[in-house]
Order: C-alpha cells, then structure tokens, then sequence
C-alpha cells in the first residue's frame, strides 16, 4: 500500500508548492488576505488529489484493461510491453505479476520479452533461482530470441555468481566465449573463465 500512496504524494507536494508561489505572488501585486491564501492552498492540494487519483488508475485499474489486448483477447498481436503485470510488480505483488505473466505465456509461449521479465522476478524478487534459470535457459537457447540471448546469458552468469556455483559459471562463461569469440563479450567471458581457473589452482 506504501508505494500506491507515492503516487498522489508527489503530485500533491508538487501542486502545494506551486500554490505556495501563486499565493505569495498575489500577496505581493494585489494584497490578498489569509482567506486568498488558504483557497490557493487548497486548490493545490486539490489539483495534487486529482493528479495522483489519474496517474493511480493508470497504473492501476486502467492497465487491467490493456491486459486483454496483450493477452491476445483483443485483435493485437502480443507487445513487448506489459501494462497490468509491471503494475503489479511496482505494487508489490510479485506472485500475482509472475502468474500473470505464466497466463501470457500459456496463450503465447513464443514471447521471449514476457519470458524474460518473468525470470527477471523470480530471479530477483521472488528469489527462486531455479525457475529463474530454467526461463533464462530456454531464452538463450530459443531460435527466435537472438535479440534477447546475450540478456538471458548475461543474467545466467550474473545467478551462478549469486549462487556461486562455480562448475555452472565456468561452463557458462565457456560457452559465452566460444560463441561470441572476437567481440567484448566473448573477449570478457574468456577473462573471466581464465581468472577462475587460476583461483582453482
């Protein structure tokens, strides 16, 4: 409930200093009394309500809307881009944003950016490594997720880290090396594999 109230918060400090400028302008070209003033005041922190009541239903109820047309209940085709799941996830609520994007994927399993962002939550706010890395894997090895492969390997190596299981780690940074051999990447995954191996000895 804590981060929903940010949203009118912000809007609401903003608009009351607004009217703190709009007051003391009219003080000094008009005179207005303490009557003028506290109605200016007021009317910012009304303005500030208003403004965060808009940016919760965005963010909030509105998005259950979208979530149709993601889902593919609608007539669009599945975008990179999940209104109702990354609300949830702002909120808070990583289980229920996690079995929303389960639901996604069931309906369109090809979608290596749902996927991506699911493994995203496990890995770093539900803390289930292991899902984590089975979506990881299935990202990086998938034929249609070039454009998301070296963002699931880079995560991968960045888990066994965390998990610091070395035998996986070297066989990632391994792999990472031969495949991307003569860029950065394969460059730095070779570093890496070689600064571990002389730890080992």
């Amino acid at each position: 409930m804590g981060k929903r109230y940010v949203s009118y918060a912000y809007p609401v400090a903003a608009f009351f200093i607004i009217s703190l400028f709009v007051a003391l302008y009219f003080k000094m070209s008009t005179g207005i009394g303490r009557t003028g003033e506290y109605l200016i005041y007021g009317g910012g922190i009304v303005l500030g309500l208003i403004a965060g009541a808009l940016i919760d239903l965005t963010s909030g109820k509105a998005a259950k809307g979208i979530v149709h047309v993601i889902t593919g209940s609608g007539n669009l085709e599945p975008a990179p881009s999940f209104s109702y799941q990354e609300s949830l996830a702002a909120n808070g609520k990583y289980a229920e944003a996690a079995e929303s994007y389960h639901q996604h994927l069931r309906t369109h399993p090809d979608d290596q950016h749902a996927r991506i962002a699911l493994a995203d939550i496990y890995a770093n706010e539900l803390d289930d490594l292991k899902t984590a890395e089975q979506l990881y894997r299935e990202i990086r090895d998938a034929q249609d997720a070039t454009a998301l492969a070296h963002r699931a390997t880079e995560s991968l190596i960045d888990l066994y880290h965390k998990t610091r299981d070395r035998g996986r780690l070297m066989a990632e940074l391994s792999r990472t090396a031969e495949q991307y051999r003569g860029t950065r990447a394969g460059e730095a995954a070779k570093r890496a594999l070689m600064d571990l191996k002389k730890d080992a000895d």
